[in-house]
């Protein structure tokens, strides 16, 4: 199979994916059976491609329009996008078994929307990922505010509504009030959108320009839930757990990161930023932002109110590494964000496991759980252990490198602020197993109360895979070196 035959296969199995869902969704097995496949399609196309760029495959560009003469939408291999692509579809893929036992406990709940719009918007994630210009990056960007917002919005009440109007006005303010002027002014300078590594801005603008440039963008995609933009993320907190999963793993918090880290690296470049002011402000933002949300995270009993809070933290740290003019900070941060949505979606179909089968809602009601369920609370220890960033898990490789990266730029203040993040975040996460394995706990919230099991083996298989891409790191971080300028 060649490039542009597997690369046009991949964007479109999600396409086909959602029709075919959306058709038989009267029918729960033949809907399950196809969300499933389809995801599985859609990985395994993926996971081809990155192999074939290891092997050395050519670089392949697909032009799939041309609204102007000088303006074309289309997507090529880049290996940071590529491997964005197959973690999305991977993830999505143990979302779909996880969400048969969900939707068969949540009758308020309209599956096969949800399950077309999930589909829908990992076809999305992967078109944003192998962008190959800015201009493309912000179609499929605001496509996926479209499907996020329609996702939020499945469960039939008042709630869900007000949050899906809220998330959409957010985003979509921010995409065309920052987003779109950015990119338009950064097209007029440098006379192309196209990503290219090492960046298209060094020595085409002066640093004032940079700076604002470099704010515009980095804000303007609120999905990453940087401060001040983070509100609508916890305004989310009552949607089902597919769209959850989604929101803070696969294609919300996720993709607002993704593209800050891309843009930093292949707009603006390593020089550039190491010029811009303002790379420093967004880094101290950044830093601050991890502090803050953590702190608020510690504050929550409810479970998902403190994952929920956590992800703003862990995807703020990813926005940090970004903005270090470091190729090892910016490995960092990638890795962070492929070890972040492993174990955030083991964590949240952990909880939602505990919330279906046991009724749990609250960390401080997970006392004595883990006797009863020992897989589930040793998957959500693992997630958490890797947040925190200790070995062997892939959370402690791109803590590792982002540090690195910080040292290496001289600073040292945030390098030390840094180190104190990773006791917030295990003061916050490690509460959660602490609860479970503490002695004495009576658990009898759990006895007599199976978890669902494809809940549970889902946040299993997410939380197995962080100590095996430990391990697998270095060969990640070459991969992507290419896009990193490492």
């Amino acid at each position: 199979m060649s490039m542009t035959v597997l690369m046009a296969a991949l964007l479109s199995a999600p396409l086909v994916t959602a029709l075919v869902v959306f058709v038989v969704s009267r029918w729960a097995i033949a809907r399950d059976l196809a969300a499933f496949a389809g995801a599985g399609a859609t990985a395994a196309l993926a996971a081809a491609l990155v192999v074939m760029m290891a092997q050395g495959a050519p670089d392949t560009r697909i032009v799939l329009a041309t609204p102007l003469p000088d303006l074309e939408i289309a997507v090529r291999t880049e290996p940071m996008g590529a491997a964005f692509a197959l973690l999305a579809a991977v993830l999505w893929t143990l979302v779909t078994v996880a969400a048969t036992d969900w939707f068969a406990r949540a009758p308020d709940v309209r599956p096969g929307r949800l399950q077309a719009l999930g589909a829908l918007s990992l076809g999305l994630v992967a078109g944003l990922a192998l962008a190959a210009n800015l201009v493309t990056m912000f179609l499929f960007y605001v496509g996926l505010v479209l499907a996020a917002s329609g996702m939020i919005a499945r469960r039939a009440d008042a709630q869900a509504a007000r949050a899906a109007r809220f998330t959409f006005g957010v985003l979509i303010a921010a995409a065309f009030l920052l987003l779109l002027p950015a990119i338009a002014h950064v097209s007029l300078v440098a006379g192309t959108q196209e990503f290219t590594a090492g960046g298209i801005l060094a020595g085409r603008v002066d640093t004032l320009t940079a700076s604002i440039l470099l704010v515009a963008l980095v804000l303007g995609f609120a999905k990453a839930a940087l401060f001040p933009f983070h509100a609508w993320l916890p305004a989310t907190l009552g949607v089902p757990l597919p769209t959850a999963v989604l929101l803070n793993a696969v294609a919300g918090v996720q993709i607002g990161a993704f593209c800050i880290l891309k843009v930093a690296t292949m707009v603006f470049g390593p020089d550039l930023l190491a010029q811009t002011i303002m790379a420093q402000g967004l880094a101290w933002l950044a830093i601050a932002g991890v502090v803050l949300t953590s702190a608020i995270a510690l504050g929550k009993d409810d479970l998902r109110a403190r994952l929920v809070w956590s992800s703003i933290a862990q995807v703020s740290a990813v926005v940090l590494g970004a903005m270090i003019a470091s190729p090892a900070a910016a490995a960092g941060a990638f890795l962070l964000l492929l070890g972040h949505g492993l174990a955030k979606t083991a964590l949240l179909v952990g909880a939602g496991a505990l919330e279906a089968g046991a009724g749990v809602t609250r960390v401080g009601a997970l006392g004595g759980g883990g006797r009863h369920a020992p897989w589930l609370f040793g998957a959500l220890t693992l997630a958490a252990i890797s947040t925190v960033g200790l070995p062997p898990l892939l959370g402690a490789v791109g803590r590792f490198e982002l540090a690195a990266g910080l040292a290496q730029t001289g600073g040292l203040v945030i390098s030390v602020l840094w180190v104190g993040c990773a006791l917030f975040a295990l003061a916050a996460l490690a509460a959660i197993p602490a609860r479970a394995f503490t002695p004495g706990g009576d658990g009898t919230r759990f006895a007599g109360r199976p978890l669902p099991r494809a809940m549970v083996a889902t946040a299993v298989l997410a939380a197995a895979a962080l100590p095996v891409l430990f391990f697998g790191a270095d060969a990640i971080i070459a991969f992507v070196a290419p896009s990193i300028g490492g």
